[in-house]
């Protein structure tokens, strides 16, 4: 209808044109005939010329109306051919999105008929010459991990959006190949799982070859081949540990050592191409980790020959030793130093996480709790989970942990993947032990350390528990019950709120409580917890936060451990460590052609004028970011900056692009030389952000050897970034290092508090909407008030169509509700 009015008010002015210059020239050429008889010869001919130049300025101002109205009608096809497109792209995806939430997600975890298949496949391969569980060594080639190979991300949007093929299901596995010669770790794609048919070597930027056989995880038969050296080392060594500490490896009950706490000497540390570690003793009780004794094997695990395999070093009161011969011959002749940690009587120690201390509440009386008084306001499908205007998809990877797919908001994709890809942590000392314990989680299969998550404690009691499932090892599809949490909660803030209480501002109170969705899943790595938070606003925020816990890492107290740490009690000493955690967040606003420009907050200083004397102000200049080594950050103080992200197609009514701001936590510099040690495998800590192109050679930035091939990454993260391609309305992915220092201290004991140890970045919409998208919550409130006569009060209490079905003591007894009851007045004059 308005098409037709614009169309008419055009051809309403051309005509209008059109009659006013036929009237011109009716006026020139039929003038009045006794001027026109009256005149000359020349002036007949110049107003013959000038009647010429008329009629051809007519001419092609009718042309030209006529091609606008021809363009006009064009557009207007064309426009109305494109909303009709748009209209039915809309409702094809609907359609798709409808069918979606009826099947299993396309990232779900493989199920048990797809381990089945994939069991019963990969064992008839001669090629891969898997060994069965009960004959699996060293020697031989047997399973490490499997996992589920995502599908490249075009073709997978072209099954989200528009309905095309889904991809074939796919798993990834590893194999440690021992029984080749030289031995080393293969990676296989196998599919596709519903019917296998094919097996190839992965190959990819990274991975252009075979990793060394130097470079693999621990596994169970090296671990073996720990133990049985260990009942070796327990034999010879029995009389100088049941003296020294009161206990023994083997055949010790009640009081027993145990060796489970290991520290990787890799060839970048060492110097040696060798596979090196450290183990370290500690009684075994509740909790071990704090309770070591003066004793440290260093074990020499290079190649699959486990008759090779041998002791390098035996350390015990901070005397080094060859071999367990040396160190028993100088024990016996009483020409060392002795060691003396009794066990501890009765098991009793301060790493007990029992109650003591003089309890409270006094009066026991039970802490609050929050509750939903409807049930539940989201819905769990397959791994796909729906709130609010929130929708997105979740899986735990083994090797990397949570992964969280086809984020949106509106049905308007935001992130395609929010996932974790590393977790690092680096302690310091004095001893080699703690110096080079330098942990690469991702090679201990992060996301198998996801376990039962308690409720009421480590998640509210009303939370909703999911669980993830991991093919390790020889052991088949393991089902981790309860390794995610998903609630709704308030945070106890007010997501926006005003109080107008005078008369003259209008005496109202408007406000939304800040009601969030919480995904949530806890990552056990030896003694840390990392508590991982995915949470969902009604304003289109996505925050991702770490919370810390758990026990710290303490050593034998000498003098040389003083710079690093505090002693915790007379013979133990905890040192400082940094912690790096790595995300990907792939994100698509508005599709995959997005830019990444900073707003640089910068000081203006005004000279002095008749207005006013100099003064200083800030504004900000726009800095589009034109490659990756431009889309590098490292925190500086000195030079503050707005971090946007958006589709140059789609702005605002006032011509602003309609982007999201990625918000990083300050987090810490990197102190660690990046040329030196372990840090060239997690070359990633250098920048708190970094942009890259995406690629799908690139699809993560760690990967399971980098606990021991600094020296020569298998995935160099900081190549990603060194080709320096352009970033200008590309897909991007942007890489996010949350990271911190600890340095412990007695509060610290028997376990580290969570306050304090929270780290976090925010993806948030920046002028992407029109106005903040939480107006549309009905959980907001408004009161207002109209003054009756004779002092009284009418209060409009707004909830927006969402009645209370029932109402808790402390709601009736509240002084704000008694007066609203009461019709007093609650605003101020």
């Amino acid at each position: 209808m308005n098409n037709e009015i614009e169309t008419d008010a055009i051809l309403f002015s051309i005509s209008a044109e059109c009659q006013r210059i036929v009237i011109l020239i009716e006026h020139v050429v039929f003038c009045d005939k006794n001027i026109i008889e009256e005149e000359k010869p020349d002036q007949s001919a110049r107003r013959w010329r000038c009647f010429s130049l008329i009629l051809l300025l007519v001419l092609t101002t009718c042309l030209a109306a006529i091609a606008a109205i021809i363009i006009y009608y064009e557009l207007n096809v064309q426009n109305e051919s494109y909303s009709q497109s748009k209209r039915l792209k809309n409702r094809h995806r609907n359609r798709i999105l409808n069918e979606r939430q009826n099947r299993k997600s396309l990232f779900h975890d493989m199920t048990y008929d797809e381990v089945k298949n994939l069991m019963n496949y990969i064992y008839q391969q001669s090629d891969l010459n898997i060994s069965r569980p009960e004959k699996v060594v060293v020697a031989s080639s047997y399973l490490y991990v499997v996992e589920l190979h995502l599908p490249n991300k075009s073709k997978a949007l072209n099954y989200l959006d528009f309905g095309e093929t889904k991809p074939p299901r796919e798993a990834k596995l590893v194999l440690m190949r021992g029984d080749k010669s030289p031995a080393l770790v293969e990676e296989y794609i196998v599919g596709p799982l519903h019917n296998i048919s094919y097996h190839r070597l992965y190959v990819s930027k990274n991975y252009q070859k075979p990793a060394p056989f130097l470079f693999r995880p621990l596994t169970r038969p090296e671990k073996r081949e720990v133990l049985s050296m260990l009942k070796y080392i327990d034999k010879v060594l029995k009389y100088v540990l049941e003296e020294s500490f009161e206990a023994s490896f083997f055949k010790c009950e009640p009081r027993c050592l145990t060796l489970s706490y290991f520290t990787p000497a890799s060839p970048a540390v060492t110097g040696q191409d060798a596979r090196r570690m450290w183990y370290w003793a500690h009684q075994k009780v509740d909790y071990y980790v704090l309770n070591p004794v003066n004793f440290f094997l260093l074990f020499n695990l290079d190649g699959n020959d486990p008759s090779k395999y041998r002791i390098e070093k035996v350390v015990y009161a901070q005397q080094t030793f060859d071999s367990p011969e040396e160190l028993v011959n100088a024990f016996t002749a009483g020409v060392i130093r002795k060691s003396s940690i009794p066990f501890p009587e009765n098991n009793i120690v301060f790493s007990y996480s029992h109650l003591r201390g003089s309890a409270f509440p006094k009066n026991n009386l039970r802490s609050p709790k929050q509750i939903e008084p409807d049930g539940k306001r989201y819905s769990i499908n397959n791994n796909h989970v729906e709130y609010m205007s929130w929708s997105f998809d979740f899986r735990m990877s083994s090797i990397s942990g949570p992964q969280l797919f086809d984020i949106r908001y509106k049905n308007e994709r935001i992130i395609y993947e929010l996932s974790l890809q590393e977790i690092v942590i680096f302690h310091s000392g004095h001893r080699p032990w703690i110096k080079f314990a330098d942990y690469v989680m991702s090679g201990l299969l992060i996301g198998s350390h996801s376990r039962m998550l308690v409720s009421g404690l480590d998640c509210p009691s009303h939370a909703s528990f999911l669980s993830s499932a991991r093919i390790e090892e020889d052991l088949g599809l393991l089902v981790h019950t309860n390794s995610f949490c998903v609630f709704e909660q308030s945070t106890g803030l007010p997501l926006r709120r005003h109080y107008s209480y005078s008369k003259k501002e209008g005496q109202f109170y408007t406000g939304l409580e800040d009601i969030v969705l919480t995904f949530r899943t806890i990552i056990t790595l030896f003694q840390h917890d990392f508590i991982i938070d995915f949470t969902f606003h009604q304003n289109g925020v996505i925050d991702t936060k770490v919370t810390t816990s758990g026990y710290m890492l303490p050593t034998i107290f000498t003098p040389f451990e003083e710079s690093y740490g505090f002693q915790i009690n007379e013979k133990l000493i905890s040192n400082i460590f940094q912690q790096n955690l790595h995300f990907k967040v792939d994100i698509d606003i508005h599709g995959t052609k997005n830019r990444f420009e900073t707003l640089n907050i910068e000081p203006e200083v005004l000279p002095e004028s008749e207005q006013s004397s100099s003064y200083s102000q800030l504004k900000f200049e726009r800095n589009l970011v034109m490659t990756e080594l431009q889309g590098v950050y490292r925190r500086n103080f000195s030079a503050p900056k707005y971090f946007i992200f958006y589709n140059n197609r789609y702005k605002s009514d006032y011509n602003a692009p309609k982007s999201y701001q990625i918000i990083a936590d300050d987090g810490v510099p990197q102190m660690v030389s990046g040329v030196s040690g372990n840090e060239p495998s997690v070359s990633w800590i250098r920048h708190q952000m970094a942009v890259s192109k995406y690629k799908d050679d690139e699809k993560s930035s760690s990967s399971i050897y980098a606990m021991w091939d600094a020296k020569e990454p298998v995935v160099n993260f900081q190549s990603y970034l060194d080709d320096n391609e352009s970033i200008v309305d590309q897909d991007l992915v942007v890489w996010i290092t949350l990271g911190s220092y600890h340095i412990p201290h007695l509060e610290d004991f028997p376990l580290k508090s969570t306050t304090g140890k929270q780290i976090s970045f925010i993806v948030q919409p920046f002028n992407y909407f029109e106005e903040n998208p939480s107006m549309a919550s009905r959980d907001a409130l408004r009161i207002s008030t109209n003054k009756r006569n004779k002092g009284e009060y009418k209060y409009t209490y707004e909830n927006y169509g969402l009645q209370k079905t029932f109402y808790c003591e402390t709601e009736l007894t509240s002084s704000f509700v008694k007066n609203l009851m009461n019709n007093s007045n609650i605003f101020e004059p």
